[in-house]
């Protein structure tokens, strides 16, 4: 199942719009948040990695787009498609060169140019907002990600979940090995005990994956351990459309 970013100023008028992609099929996240972020210079390397499809809202000034074109261009890995809606019915020459189409935002088929929600492969989960069906079920909201805490929260041991409290406490900056407070008592890791910490680790972005979330969650380094960038902002951002 195809997901979307809405980029926009304002997500309460993009409720129907946002109603309709879903009823198509598609796993949308609508954000006024990522806006801000781009015009602000924040480091979004990664992040939109995580859609297939992009979507600009006719809220957008000209000037908006063209930036919030650019730094997707420069922080994504893939060669995403990006639609843009207008207010008056586009003409083919109008549209700029990096977007894939200009889509009146007052038709009734403007949605019906974007690529199609098929179903992937692989291991990615399937969002919903409805409650995960059956015991091996890794169904969560993408837009709403309290189905992804409370499945990863149930799959955590006591260690584990303090562990990733510390991780997050950091907010994307590394979190040294030796500083880590695991042991019933909280005491500070020592040098003999950090292949173990590595084994909790590789634990976690297991748990994280199961979870919902198919990319690189925790990085670890020689002597420290972080987030990685694409997960923070995706956790930041889903927070932020709750």
């Amino acid at each position: 199942m195809k997901r979307i970013l809405l980029i926009t100023k304002a997500c309460c008028r993009e409720t129907e719009r946002q109603v309709q992609l879903q009823a198509s099929g598609y796993e949308v996240l609508c954000s006024e948040t990522i806006l801000k972020q781009i015009l602000g210079g924040q480091d979004l390397t990664g992040f939109f990695d995580f859609f297939q499809i992009i979507l600009l809202s006719e809220e957008l000034s000209d000037p908006e787009v063209r930036e919030t074109v650019r730094v997707i261009k420069e922080a994504g890995a893939v060669c995403h498609p990006i639609y843009r809606f207008v207010k008056e019915e586009p003409l083919p020459e109008e549209c700029p060169p990096d977007i894939t189409a200009c889509l009146a935002a007052n038709s009734a088929t403007a949605l019906q140019q974007l690529p199609p929600a098929h179903l992937q492969t692989g291991t990615v989960a399937c969002f919903s907002k409805k409650t995960p069906t059956g015991p091996g079920s890794v169904s969560v909201s993408f837009f709403d990600i309290r189905w992804f805490l409370q499945r990863l929260q149930e799959s955590l041991t006591a260690t584990e979940a303090r562990l990733l409290e510390q991780i997050f406490a950091k907010c994307g900056r590394p979190l040294l090995l030796q500083d880590c407070l695991c042991g019933p008592a909280a005491e500070a890791v020592s040098g003999e005990e950090t292949a173990d910490l590595s084994g909790l680790i590789f634990s976690l972005r297991k748990k994280i994956a199961a979870a919902g979330y198919p990319g690189p969650s925790i990085l670890l380094a020689e002597k420290s351990c972080f987030l990685a960038p694409a997960f923070y902002q995706w956790f930041d951002a889903a927070k932020q459309a709750l």
